[in-house]
């Protein structure tokens, strides 16, 4: 009989062979009606694979809502498809200077003015005044308190779409403005985006609070008082060559302190300009500023 000492490892060689199997991933605009305007290039590779997606070739007229990298995952074979969310490019007249002599003040036509029969003047609506702090159409925000996603502006209990919890900094629900509207008592409302990446909830349109103690910015819009940033994404940061966040240079580890010296807007966004040249997103959810010891965000 065959016999041995199990006290011993039972060391056996062995070839484990794996099959490469590619797969795919579409990439999608989608404007602030939630329709396709462009298509990018599809990523190929492979299943499993996962990496970050910086959009490139943005249609002719839009621009980005956000330029941060879309982390992916190929977990099929046709995977569905990344959505890069776009809104149009503002158009600014182009106004000579006023000190040229030879510009001259056109003469403003006036317009007929229409008689109604009973003499009674009619009355224009007025257009919404939007404060100081409200978020440009465009831009991005997100929530720091409990809120509901409304069906129209008038914030019914029946018309609620979608509540959002209070989450930590990373997770706060972001949206993007499409709009504003006022409740008929006048309150101020922002026409909303989801564009929580992979959530169930991505994509729903809707209204949500404009008041500043529940809905703030995304990105920060000043420096900070100490010039330093501290990274608070688990999955680290990129920094770049260049303001439009292409050309990566490295991922700095979350816990990281950096100097910057400068803050950058780029469309409806704001970079970081680090202290050796390279640049990083100012989104909130990703960074925050100070230099302290980092807290569990």
């Amino acid at each position: 009989y065959y016999s041995r000492d199990f006290r011993q490892p039972l060391k056996i060689d062995c070839t484990v062979t794996y099959a490469y199997q590619g797969a795919t991933t579409p990439v999608q605009f989608i404007d602030s009606n939630g329709k396709v305007v462009g298509n990018d290039t599809t990523i190929t590779g492979f299943l499993g694979k996962t990496d970050d997606y910086t959009p490139t070739k943005v249609p002719a007229g839009y621009q980005l809502v956000d330029t941060k990298p879309i982390a992916y995952t190929m977990s099929e074979k046709e995977n569905p498809a990344i959505t890069v969310h776009v809104v149009k490019k503002s158009v600014t007249p182009n106004v000579p200077s006023g000190n040229d002599s030879s510009n001259v003040t056109p003469t403003t036509p006036v317009a007929p003015t229409p008689s109604t029969p009973t003499g009674e003047t009619i009355k224009q609506p007025a257009k919404p005044t939007i404060p100081n702090y409200a978020a440009k159409k465009g831009a991005a925000v997100y929530a720091t308190r409990a809120l509901y996603l409304y069906k129209n502006e008038n914030f019914k209990n029946f018309q609620r779409l979608v509540k959002y919890p209070k989450a930590k900094r990373v997770n706060r629900p972001m949206f993007v403005v499409t709009d504003y509207a006022r409740s008929t008592n006048g309150v101020l409302h922002y026409k909303v985006r989801d564009v929580n990446h992979g959530s169930k909830t991505a994509g729903k349109v809707g209204y949500i609070t404009a008041d500043s103690k529940f809905v703030v910015p995304v990105y920060y819009q000043s420096m900070p008082k100490n010039k330093k940033i501290i990274i608070i994404n688990k999955k680290g940061v990129n920094a770049y060559k260049d303001a439009n966040l292409t050309k990566r240079v490295k991922n700095y580890k979350k816990g990281t302190r950096l100097t910057v010296k400068k803050i950058v807007k780029h469309n409806l966004a704001s970079r970081y300009q680090l202290s050796n040249g390279d640049y990083m997103t100012a989104n909130k959810k990703l960074i925050v500023q100070g230099d302290y010891q980092i807290i569990n965000y």
